[in-house]
């Protein structure tokens, strides 16, 4: 009988072979690499044998796919803590174990399972404060007039806990992409955001991912949240402190702009009911940024998060590394962080700030600041920085609508002169 089954386990090799070329011939070419279609890899992504019988047999299965997460480690077959324990098995578990099960091979103790360590482990979505990227896809060699040095891992090690993408589903493929400069695959880069979220030591951390939302169809909306794994919060409850989810390893918040896509119970949640932001179009360097309301709630019994939009950029909306480095400083970012504070729909708090290159300037410094609270700053740093907003006043001869205006529109009266809308 067994002599059967490895003359099956041959058979198994060659079709496995097989599938992984055609695989690679449904590859198409995506920023001059070949990659599989998203939902090719999401296929890829499931538990894919041609016998799932041989799942918790009691036989550990090395050839093929079986002795993998997707399938259960072989349905535990390949451990001997494991093999067995689904009930009656056809097979003794006798054979030669290959234990890959991570909580068999490093098993957590069952107290520090329970408890959580860490910043995130009190706070509440309005009591943390975080430093979130901008575009946090649009890296420089991947995408044209970028907004961030280094891809998501790296932003992660600096100690950015907040990721803001611009999401795509377009011909079943999903990608970040940062309208018309580049697009990267979305499936690729949440792998790396999980992987380095998995390093020693990062057990209690939490991030907030917030989407610029262009899906097309639910099974595009459904992929966006299944690809985070067991990591990703469903039903978020606001009023629950965030280590009631990290003691439950639930550390990734997903919130969408588009009303019409929200599905809490698959871990899509509503931006609009969780962050209030302020405007974010900001092109002098010179001038505070826009502190107008721009989305979210005001006010309310739920709480929410209080978003700073903080990038410099050049107009017409390319990032600016040369921008990000003046503002991205500890006594700015305190002082317009105070500012910002004052407006209604703050209401005395501050959550979140949104920046363009993070390790330009001295960003984590103004972050560690302002989660403590400190008032030990040059108090003068935003002396004479008007808001950009500024109704009915003239733009000079040089300068353009946009750094005279921010994120309001302008009537042209002349060639070079126009006036800020009220």
């Amino acid at each position: 009988m067994k002599s059967i089954k490895m003359i099956q386990h041959k058979m198994t090799t060659l079709v496995f072979v097989l599938f992984l070329m055609q695989v690679v011939l449904s590859s198409r070419q995506v920023q001059g690499q070949l990659q599989p279609l998203s939902s090719e890899r999401a296929l890829q992504e499931e538990c894919i044998v041609d016998n799932h019988d041989w799942l918790g047999d009691g036989w550990c299965d090395t050839i093929g796919a079986y002795n993998t997460e997707k399938c259960g480690w072989d349905g535990g077959d390949c451990c001997e803590e494991t093999c067995g324990t689904n009930g009656a098995t056809k097979w003794d578990c006798s054979e030669p174990m290959d234990c890959q099960d991570p909580s068999v091979r490093n098993p957590i103790d069952a107290a520090d399972a329970n408890t959580c360590q860490g910043y995130f482990c009190d706070k509440y979505l309005d009591t943390l404060f975080i430093l979130m990227t901008h575009n946090s896809a649009s890296v420089k060699g991947d995408m044209l007039f970028p907004n961030q040095n280094n891809r998501e891992p790296e932003q992660f090690r600096y100690g950015i806990r907040g990721f803001s993408m611009d999401i795509w589903e377009e011909n079943n493929q999903v990608t970040l992409r940062h309208e018309p400069w580049g697009e990267v695959d979305y499936l690729d880069r949440v792998k790396d955001i999980l992987e380095v979220m998995d390093e020693p030591g990062q057990e209690h951390e939490f991030i907030t991912i917030q989407i610029e939302d262009h899906l097309e169809t639910k099974p595009g909306i459904a992929f966006a949240c299944n690809v985070w794994g067991d990591k990703l919060i469903t039903d978020f409850d606001s009023s629950k402190p965030l280590g009631d989810y990290i003691k439950e390893g639930k550390r990734v918040l997903i919130m969408t702009n588009d009303n019409s896509h929200v599905d809490e119970a698959i871990g899509m949640h509503n931006s609009n009911n969780l962050i209030s932001e302020n405007q974010y179009e900001w092109y002098n360097s010179g001038q505070a940024p826009d502190y107008s309301y721009r989305r979210g709630p005001r006010r309310g019994q739920q709480r929410y998060a209080r978003m700073m939009n903080y990038f410099c950029q050049d107009n017409p909306g390319i990032g600016s590394d040369d921008k990000s480095r003046r503002v991205n400083v500890r006594d700015r970012m305190q002082c317009h962080a105070e500012e910002f504070k004052q407006q209604d729909y703050a209401n005395g708090k501050i959550n979140i700030m949104m920046i363009d290159f993070y390790d330009l300037g001295n960003a984590i410094e103004g972050q560690q600041a302002i989660r403590n609270g400190s008032t030990d700053y040059d108090q003068r740093a935003c002396d004479n920085l008007r808001t950009c907003k500024q109704g009915g006043s003239s733009c000079s001869f040089f300068s353009s609508c946009g750094e005279c205006c921010s994120g309001s529109s302008c009537r042209l009266f002349f060639v070079f002169d126009c006036k800020c809308d009220s």
